[in-house]
């Protein structure tokens, strides 16, 4: 009986993270956590290798595996460098079964839509030019044809 209320004051010292953990309770973002661990892993990084990517400590990037945190600030870097779109970390109803290169896949489209706009636009310039140029020549030589205005 003694050793019991040792134990129970001990865990009542203890922060309330590694509370809930001693007493077996879950963690708050836990399927978070496991989808960060298994994009991690399948991406073939170690935590050492991609929290310096990140831009975080070892350990911040354990927090978010173990499930005590959101890295919310993260999350775009995460999906980035996990080939990942970045709401497949948070929302559960989002297929696990994502493409690895969907991220990719997206920017790829947007870069083709972006370019095509661009032509259009040098092409649209390339004519206001030359409208300009002839509406210059134009006003140029109405300008010599009218008789002078009176004095």
């Amino acid at each position: 009986m003694r050793v019991a209320r040792r134990t129970r004051r001990k865990i009542l010292r203890l922060p309330s993270k590694l509370r809930a953990v001693v007493r077996g309770e879950p963690r708050p973002h836990a399927s978070v956590g496991r989808r960060i661990a298994a994009a991690r892993k399948s991406a073939g990084y170690t935590q050492r290798e991609l929290a310096p990517r990140l831009g975080v400590t070892v350990r911040s990037l354990q927090s978010y595996e173990a499930g005590d945190t959101i890295p919310y600030r993260h999350l775009h870097r995460l999906g980035e460098l996990l080939d990942r779109p970045s709401r497949w970390f948070i929302d559960p109803t989002t297929d696990a079964k994502v493409e690895p290169s969907l991220a990719r896949t997206d920017l790829d489209h947007l870069a083709e839509l972006l370019l095509e706009q661009l032509r259009l636009l040098q092409t649209q310039v390339a004519e206001l030019r030359s409208l300009r140029s002839e509406t210059t020549a134009l006003v140029g030589h109405t300008r010599r044809s009218l008789p002078p205005p009176p004095p």
